[in-house]
């Protein structure tokens, strides 16, 4: 066996170093494409050797950093790589998709907050508007549902504030039938 060599498999390295054996495969295939080692198999192990072993162990320090300092900066830009790469995963991962709701989903939100939105009436608004909420994708469908409700109220007692009969309070129920007659009384004077 020359210097430089040793007789492993690739179970014994991934042991040894604590990677799993698809890493070792993989770290081993790029030191041979590289050409800084080189291996011969057999049925029950292979034979690894570092093509430069001498001028690694040298008294030559020179080289030896020299060389030490190129596979340390390349291995930073392939784990910088690597590590960009995952992160941007990630961040994919987080992100939330917006799924438009259904009819069931509207209207049981809109009974638990006992407010007056129409479910039916709500969802072909924003259907019609591709879920859009000016320019933008809408995001949160209960928020729309709450901006509703706020808006349909206000609006109400805003326009009952400003004595407009045309629009009524929504916080109060009224007898349609009872006011329709007491403006009938006014106008006729009755």
């Amino acid at each position: 066996m020359k210097r430089g060599s040793i007789v492993s498999s690739y179970e014994k390295l991934a042991a040894e170093t604590g990677l799993s054996v698809m890493q070792v495969r993989t770290s081993v295939k790029k030191l041979k494409s590289t050409g800084e080692i080189t291996c011969k198999s057999s049925n029950k192990n292979t034979v690894f050797t570092v093509v430069k072993y001498d001028l690694y162990q040298s008294d030559n320090k020179q080289n030896n950093r020299q060389l030490t300092d190129k596979q340390q900066t390349d291995n930073n830009q392939i784990t910088t790589t690597k590590e960009r790469k995952e992160g941007k995963k990630e961040k994919n991962n987080n992100i939330k998709r917006f799924t438009p709701p259904t009819y069931e989903q509207v209207s049981s939100y809109c009974l638990e907050r006992n407010n007056s939105v129409d479910a039916n009436v709500f969802i072909d608004f924003y259907e019609s508007k591709g879920w859009m909420v000016g320019k933008n994708k809408m995001k949160d469908w209960k928020a729309a549902v709450r901006n509703w409700e706020r808006n349909r109220c206000n609006g109400a007692k805003a326009a009952v504030t400003n004595n407009n009969p045309g629009h009524l309070d929504c916080e109060r129920n009224y007898d349609f039938d009872s006011l329709e007659q007491q403006l009938l009384q006014k106008q006729f004077g009755g």
